[in-house]
């Protein structure tokens, strides 16, 4: 994981073509339809055919949440510490350790789901993600 106090980067949607915005916009708008299995289908694609994307790692963190979605938090969990193991510094590194903590949480693991929380507030302190870890680190420590 990126170091504490590590800046967060988010390429975006700079330097890619037209076929790699629409796939992805397209694999997105199934995950916002609530169909994860076309949305992984379609993702799983993207990430092979587009591997250096700018989008490559919002693409990973979406197909952890497809896994998440249906309850398979395992699955979510093995994605989501994929995001952050190869994107670190990426602004979906902290969202992914959030959602690997829910994971642990669901699964009734509540003293991983603490770890994870701890740790993202520690190496992401000023992401979006550590307000809501430090609400359900009060949540789980009260």
């Amino acid at each position: 994981m990126a170091a504490s106090g590590t800046t967060m980067v988010d390429a975006g949607t700079k330097g890619l073509t037209p076929a790699q915005k629409a796939r992805y916009d397209k694999a997105l708008a199934l995950v916002w339809d609530k169909k994860p299995e076309a949305a992984r289908t379609l993702l799983n694609e993207f990430l092979v055919d587009f591997p250096t994307s700018n989008l490559t790692p919002n693409a990973l963190y979406w197909l952890g949440e497809t896994y998440y979605s249906q309850k398979r938090y395992s699955l979510a969990i093995l994605t989501f510490k994929d995001v952050m193991r190869r994107f670190p510094v990426h602004s979906k590194a902290s969202d992914a350790a959030l959602k690997i903590g829910y994971s642990y949480e669901q699964l009734g693991d509540t003293q991983n789901a603490r770890l994870v929380f701890k740790n993202l507030l520690k190496t992401y302190p000023d992401s979006n993600s550590a307000e809501l870890a430090r609400t359900k680190l009060k949540q789980l420590e009260g």
